[in-house]
């Protein structure tokens, strides 16, 4: 069944997931120093410049995925798993926030103009757990999303600085 503005049901709440992550990493980054971006916080793990590159970076596979051919042209800097490497290595925070905009047009557009035949569609291309179909995939990437954008006010509060939300 589709909604008033002729979108599929399914796709409407994956959408709403999809544009208030961006709010908050918007949010998340609108007040920080330069040198906070490439923090960690205390103990380790990752800091919010390199979050928000896997974000990014998780995004041109999802819109690939899809169908939208998407690159950042980072190659395995923000993949799951890769080893720290020193912040010279990394794009400038700029060129990431600049894709990260550049990526999100895209895929609003694209989550805009897909059909219920589409969305129903199976996925071969990746193994993810309980994924079946293109809806399973955007749903299991909102959510995957949506948890490294709590790290994001974790890592953000951690450093010291004001928290994203609440």
């Amino acid at each position: 069944m589709a909604t008033a503005d002729a979108r599929p049901a399914a796709i409407v709440p994956i959408a709403y997931i999809f544009q208030t992550n961006d709010g908050l990493i918007r949010q998340t980054l609108s007040d920080l120093p330069a040198e906070a971006l490439w923090k960690q916080p205390a103990g380790g793990g990752n800091s919010i410049m390199w979050i928000v590159g896997h974000i990014t970076q998780t995004r041109a596979g999802m819109l690939s995925l899809l169908g939208d051919r998407a690159s950042t042209g980072w190659g395995e800097l923000f993949r799951r798993g890769a080893q720290k490497q020193d912040a010279s290595a990394y794009p400038e925070p700029q060129a990431i926030k600049a894709k990260g905009v550049e990526l999100t047009k895209q895929l609003q557009a694209k989550l805009g103009t897909m059909t219920e035949e589409e969305l129903a569609a199976p996925v071969t291309a990746v193994k993810l757990p309980n994924v079946n179909t293109v809806v399973d995939a955007l749903a299991f990437f909102a959510f995957h999303e949506a948890y490294h954008v709590g790290q994001l006010g974790y890592v953000k509060k951690a450093l010291g600085y004001t928290p994203i939300a609440g």
